[in-house]
């Protein structure tokens, strides 16, 4: 029988092939007017009652003039950025809508992604680009035709005609709940969305939002005891939000709050236009100030800066609007320029510094659990058999499996043990993509002082003992000053205890591939960072090495 996750997903496809203008037997002689429903199924398929929806005309955005850096950008690329992610190149791609059926995350999952394409899509071609679950085309698994099982952010993908995919993300294990199918089965052909979802059709870019659910994450949050969120509540009392934008020769925005009443939406409209010079005020100051924000992200802040200033706000009767007419052209070629010259590259840089935070998270777990960091070794009295780290905390990272045939009364290396770890995979988290290592074979490490250690400056592990505490060393120089997990010049056996060796008198080891100039460095609070050693220097790399140095630390910006 099928899995209950695998019944859902069919019971899905199923409520979105039901055709939107399907009716009910036995209808009443007289129907009131319904909204038109949209025509391209990216939309038709949105129920009218969710809590926000998001769609780009893909096709008509890549063919723009404007969008040559954009499409030479992506020709520049080895790796196709959303073939991989979608099984289409961008030039297939017609239109993507996004919705969510509700606010609350812990409802229905995460957001649902429709992709239309410009001509029959190739089914073949579509899942060979995809990531398929090992069991993703076993007959349980997938209704021909239908129903594909995946790997990666997107649990499912689900064929609903020649144009039209739609993927279910994997969402803490949720794909879609009951709420959601009973909204697409039902399909109100009146709900608070269905203007913003009629007018989507004529748009570049469109936002449809039901305040309803703002409303309630504001009552959630007590958003009004938030001084300053307070004066701008009443725009609460909006029944819904629409953003449009269409790029041409300019880029031409509109923002529209609907109100109940004509005499709400005039009082309402003020508020709105002091409101976006508040925020306009405030994206400034966060891009001139924030040390986290990337510089294809500054380029984005700096054009939606040009849009909110450039606003006209007027009511015109139930609605409040907010138009601007701004250029977009130079800031496209900014923000290409922004971009990194391989995807490839940088999505293996994001994997990489994803898996560290991870361990970070594992590590932080164990001490949660134990009372102390994992070190070499695991267990009690005078001899504690030799563990690695890394192994301790199999089962803070979704290995507890692998952990539960271990016998940790003994050391790794016991045949016992020796012979479950070698026959192990080495968990992904352990990788570093786009730096080849040898297999079963891992760089991140931790600074040790060995066992025969002529320097006193200890690093963070002491051969033969326990890790230290989160607080020990908060109290002396401080967990976000101190390395944790870094990136090693030479790789080591995943499982085995090893000795990145440092005692503040041996030469510092290599740090990070040859050729780079670069590691990754996993602080004890939990944050990574890159780092050039050239840059950073050997005194800086050698006080952050250990947690109880006493030294002052400023890292570069």
């Amino acid at each position: 029988m099928p899995k209950p996750r695998f019944a859902v997903a069919v019971l899905l496809a199923i409520g979105l092939a039901i055709p939107a203008n399907a009716q009910p037997p036995r209808q009443p002689r007289f129907q009131p007017i319904e909204p038109a429903r949209p025509a391209d199924r990216t939309l038709a398929v949105v129920p009218t009652d969710a809590f926000l929806f998001v769609s780009v005309k893909v096709s008509k955005l890549w063919d723009n003039p404007a969008a040559k850096p954009v499409r030479d950008w992506f020709a520049a690329q080895k790796v196709e950025p959303l073939n991989e992610m979608v099984g289409l190149r961008p030039a297939e791609i017609d239109r993507v809508t996004v919705f969510k059926a509700s606010w609350d995350p812990d409802e229905d999952g995460g957001p649902l992604v429709l992709i239309s394409t410009r001509k029959p899509y190739n089914e073949v071609t579509v899942l060979k680009a995809l990531p398929i679950a090992k069991a993703g085309l076993q007959p349980w698994r997938r209704t021909p035709g239908r129903v594909v099982e995946l790997e990666g952010s997107m649990r499912w993908v689900v064929f609903l005609d020649d144009r039209t995919l739609l993927f279910i993300p994997r969402i803490d294990g949720k794909t879609a709940g009951p709420n959601l199918l009973a909204q697409l089965i039902a399909r109100k052909p009146d709900g608070p969305l269905a203007t913003a979802l009629a007018a989507a059709a004529d748009h570049d870019f469109t936002v449809g939002i039901d305040i309803r659910g703002v409303e309630e994450f504001a009552t959630l949050i007590q958003a009004d005891k938030n001084k300053q969120i307070t004066p701008f509540i009443s725009l609460l009392r909006a029944k819904t939000a629409m953003l449009t934008a269409d790029f041409d020769k300019t880029a031409k925005v509109q923002a529209t709050l609907t109100f109940a009443d004509a005499a709400t939406a005039k009082r309402a409209a003020p508020v709105l236009e002091e409101g976006i010079k508040t925020f306009a005020d405030f994206l400034t100051i966060d891009k001139t100030q924030s040390s986290f924000t990337g510089p294809e992200e500054k380029v984005m802040i700096g054009w939606a800066v040009t849009v909110l200033k450039n606003a006209k706000v007027m009511a015109a009767g139930a609605n409040v609007l907010a138009t601007a007419d701004v250029p977009y052209a130079d800031d496209l070629a900014k923000l290409v320029t922004a971009l990194p010259k391989q995807f490839g590259v940088a999505r293996d840089n994001a994997t990489a510094t994803n898996n560290l935070k991870q361990l970070g998270l594992a590590i932080h777990s164990f001490h949660d659990s134990y009372g102390f960091s994992p070190g070499d070794v695991f267990g009690g009295g005078q001899k504690p058999p030799a563990w690695s780290w890394r192994v301790q905390i199999l089962p803070f990272i979704e290995q507890g499996n692998l952990y539960n045939q271990l016998q940790t009364n003994l050391p790794w290396d016991d045949p016992v043990n020796l012979k479950v770890l070698e026959a192990a995979e080495m968990p992904k988290v352990f990788e570093i993509p786009g730096r080849p290592a040898p297999k079963g074979q891992t760089y991140f490490r931790i600074f040790t002082m060995p066992k025969d250690a002529k320097g006193k400056d200890r690093p963070w592990l002491k051969e033969g003992e326990r890790g230290p505490t989160m607080a020990a060393v908060s109290a002396a120089d401080g967990t976000s000053l101190t390395f944790m997990v870094v990136e090693a010049g030479e790789a080591v056996p995943w499982y085995k205890p090893d000795v990145l060796a440092y005692d503040g008198k041996l030469p510092l080891p290599q740090l990070g591939a040859k050729d780079a100039d670069q590691f990754l460095a996993l602080f004890g609070d939990g944050s990574v960072r890159s780092f050039k050693p050239s840059k950073l220097g050997e005194r800086t790399i050698r006080a952050l090495i250990t947690p109880f140095g006493g030294e002052v630390i400023e890292l570069p910006k």
